[in-house]
């Protein structure tokens, strides 16, 4: 066999062997089946971003769920404890009005009972002329 020969031969072969493994297909289908196989695979990961995501705002709105339920029971209890705290100061100003009362009702028990006692000694004072 010439050296042509064995060339044509090997490179029918060649041919023959890349038809049977492309399938006989064009080499455009093979890039597009090539890309549809990589838009796929970016497909399928996109999609488990997607999940991911879902999920995390599903988390994060039940979270933001829980705080807002907390923030009304907190600001519930505020309104309670600052109706408590107003009542007190109320009590407090009143038991204020009171002390001094008694303060000055003190003061004129005292005031009399001085008066009562100097009169008391004049009178004593008086019998032992």
């Amino acid at each position: 066999m010439t050296l042509y020969l064995q060339i044509e031969l090997r490179e029918r072969e060649i041919e023959r062997l890349s038809v049977a493994l492309d399938g006989g297909r064009s080499p455009d289908v093979l890039s597009l089946e090539s890309r549809n196989k990589t838009n796929e695979k970016l497909i399928a990961q996109l999609n488990i971003q997607v999940d991911f995501l879902q999920q995390a705002n599903k988390d994060l709105e039940k979270h933001i769920q829980e705080l807002t339920e907390t923030k009304e029971t907190v600001t519930s209890e505020v309104v309670n404890l600052s109706n408590k705290n107003e009542k007190l100061c109320q009590e407090l100003t009143e038991i204020d009005q009171l002390a001094q009362q008694l303060e000055r009702h003190k003061e004129e028990v005292l005031e009399t009972a001085d008066k009562e006692l100097g009169e008391a000694k004049v009178m004593n004072d008086m019998c032992r002329l």
